[in-house]
């Protein structure tokens, strides 16, 4: 199963059964919500081809609701998640990793402000997604390459996936993290 992850981003007052209508025809599966006084959490479950759907939402409710959206799509919900979407000017659909990226070139962050996110994980795990994501995300390929059969594969991946509360089968969350380890 598929789950995105969104932070929403709106400085202003809009009505929440129309802003939810708007998302239920867009979006066109089930989604859970939680609005804050700054941010809307959004989870979208069997959602694939989030980025271009949710450029499509982006849109839509910058249109409907006569106000500009920021939408950022994360691999889990924190602190961090929310420093990055503080640092996008304009509105539109970001993914953490292109937003992680230009901040650091940027020098808006730094590397030591960046959660370890990978600390306590299994360097075995970390070495296999690795191969995996240089395989292009393709489990056979990857599975040939570490002599592993894909049913074990998959089991570590899903394990990884279990420890970091993200899934790296995803393709912008297997960039983030990808990103970390590259960068860390």
């Amino acid at each position: 199963m598929f789950i995105k992850r969104a932070i929403i981003k709106n400085s202003n007052v809009f009505n929440r059964y129309d802003f939810e209508e708007t998302l239920r025809l867009t979006i066109g599966a089930e989604y859970e919500i939680k609005y804050t006084d700054k941010y809307i959490y959004l989870e979208i479950y069997d959602f694939e081809d989030s980025f271009s759907k949710m450029n499509v939402v982006s849109d839509l409710l910058n249109s409907d609701f006569n106000t500009t959206f920021t939408i950022l799509l994360v691999p889990k919900f924190d602190k961090f998640m929310l420093k990055l979407i503080d640092l996008i000017n304009g509105s539109g659909v970001f993914n953490a990793y292109q937003v992680l990226n230009s901040s650091l070139i940027k020098g808006k962050i730094k590397k030591e402000d960046i959660p370890s996110y990978l600390e306590n994980i299994d360097k075995e795990l970390i070495n296999i997604f690795t191969i995996y994501y240089e395989s292009g995300l393709n489990i056979c390929s990857t599975a040939r390459l570490l002599y592993l059969h894909r049913n074990t594969l998959n089991y570590k991946l899903t394990k990884l996936s279990n420890d970091l509360d993200m899934d790296v089968r995803d393709n912008l969350i297997a960039n983030f993290i990808y990103f970390l380890i590259k960068i860390i």
